[in-house]
């Protein structure tokens, strides 16, 4: 940016903008308030620090992965196939429980939420009856099937394609926020897809939600090897 002893074309801005030429020949006083918005420093400030936030969350595993949206329209898609057979509520409790904790080693039986260990949360929870422990097993299930068969790239851009896609999901899918995760799940109307794609997460979401649980726990069972492989992922 240069400054100039004249006054240069524009008529939108105030102060001193028409006086500042940009490396492209136009003033500020010429731009939208919308290009304006995109060079200020200001903004470019805010978004380093914002990125900066999101990047020790990640690092700390704070995030939740795959996120509540995902977790509740997988739910949602899985009572609706099988018969509600599960108590609503209750079921949906068990879902969103895991994350909600601030160690989620302790609620995934691993390091984080990207390893999972379904063999040992059977061991822990012997069976498979109550609504609650029913949800708290999709969790795990979606997770491990979510880092393990369907991406294979982990990136705190990934923060941003939730964001992105939990509008259309939440209304592709009828899914119904709890009040206790309002506050957690974030919503952006503009940006590109980075990691993540609707057609990955719409294949995903369907053929999860179409899996019998009991019969996944008896498979766990009898071949947990299958079940307990962790894929290492590459992190950009």
């Amino acid at each position: 940016m240069v400054l100039l002893p004249k006054i240069l074309p524009g008529d939108n801005g105030f102060g001193f903008d028409e006086i500042f030429e940009l490396s492209n020949g136009r003033t500020l006083a010429e731009l939208s308030q919308e290009e304006k918005n995109k060079i200020s420093a200001r903004r470019i400030a805010l978004e380093k620090i914002k990125n900066n936030i999101i990047h020790i969350k990640w690092e700390l595993g704070e995030k939740n992965m795959p996120g509540y949206v995902i977790h509740l329209a997988v739910a949602e898609e899985y009572l609706k196939k099988h018969g509600n057979k599960e108590k609503y509520n209750n079921f949906i409790e068990g879902v969103i429980f895991p994350d909600s904790v601030k160690d989620k080693s302790l609620t995934h039986y691993g390091p984080g939420s990207s390893y999972s260990n379904l063999k040992l949360f059977l061991e822990d929870k012997k069976d498979m009856k109550d609504d609650f422990t029913r949800g708290y097993f999709e969790h795990l299930l979606t997770d491990y099937l979510f880092y393990n068969k369907y991406i294979d790239t982990f990136s705190k851009a990934m923060y941003d394609d939730y964001d992105l896609l939990n509008s259309y999901l939440i209304e592709k899918y009828n899914v119904k926020l709890p009040e206790k995760v309002k506050n957690q799940v974030f919503y952006k109307k503009e940006g590109t897809l980075t990691i993540l794609s609707k057609e990955l997460v719409e294949k995903f979401i369907k053929e999860v939600s179409e899996l019998d649980l009991d019969k996944v726990v008896e498979e766990v069972k009898k071949n947990p090897e299958k079940w307990t492989k962790i894929r290492e992922l590459k992190r950009v």
